[in-house]
């Protein structure tokens, strides 16, 4: 355990290894919105209106970070959107899951990752609200390469803006050098994302459509043929 100022470090072993957990005093604001998060923007699609207000009815918090400093945090409201991603359907989760498989197992491995599942979150949240209709998530590979493409910029830019507040910049910590060999191993991928990816989707020889049949990661009416676990891609920039 390592104290720094009044945040805590906890390392504890897992069975996957030893995970690291940063504990720090947190204030809950249940009954009302920060104003340094105007949202929902105007005009936006997603999520519906009834759904943000009941993620907004959540509050926030205040977490204590350094030198009296607080720091806003969603983190039921966030948990509210990811609960309900595929409530008009689509396979937005298991996009997002099979992202976060690629980054912790290709992209960027370790105990102390540059990129988080946070940043990978907020991603999803940027690309759902661009593409807010279940018909832009009906394939499961299209999907999964466009969270890729909007990582990929993000990480290349070095600048992820926070979902809910415009002026928070979430890779602002993070080094160049670390980026930058995340950017390239994305870039790597985007230019084949078959091999890393032929798990995903793949075909049978058993009775499906097609020939092909889908595994846990693809999502109801979005079949797609593949050969030899290739998942189709394009040259057309989404993020």
């Amino acid at each position: 355990m390592l104290t720094t100022g009044i945040t805590v470090h906890v390392a504890m072993e897992t069975s996957k290894g030893q995970v690291e957990i940063e504990l720090a005093p947190e204030v809950e604001i249940p009954t009302a919105w920060s104003k340094k998060a105007p949202w929902p923007r105007c005009l936006s699609r997603w999520p519906s209106s009834d759904r943000a207000k009941c993620v907004k009815s959540f509050g926030f918090s205040l977490l204590a970070r350094w030198h009296y400093h607080w720091q806003l945090s969603f983190l039921q409201a966030e948990r509210v959107l990811l609960e309900h991603l595929d409530e008009d359907g689509g396979c937005r989760r298991r996009c997002f899951q099979a992202l976060r498989q690629m980054k912790e197992d290709v992209w960027c491995p370790g105990r102390r990752p540059v990129i988080t599942s946070h940043h990978l979150q907020t991603v999803l949240f940027w690309t759902c609200e661009k593409y807010p209709h279940a018909k832009d998530w009906g394939a499961f590979s299209k999907g999964l390469l466009r969270l890729a493409r909007k990582l990929h910029k993000c990480v290349r830019q070095r600048f992820l803006k926070h979902f809910f507040v415009r002026s928070g910049n979430l890779l602002q910590h993070a080094t160049a050098a670390e980026l930058d060999a995340v950017a390239q191993r994305l870039a790597l991928f985007l230019q084949d994302p078959g091999p890393s990816c032929g798990l995903l989707t793949f075909c049978s020889g058993s009775s499906s459509v097609d020939g092909c049949r889908q595994v846990p990661g693809s999502c109801p009416g979005g079949q797609r043929r593949a050969v030899k676990g290739v998942l189709p891609t394009s040259s057309t920039s989404e993020a």
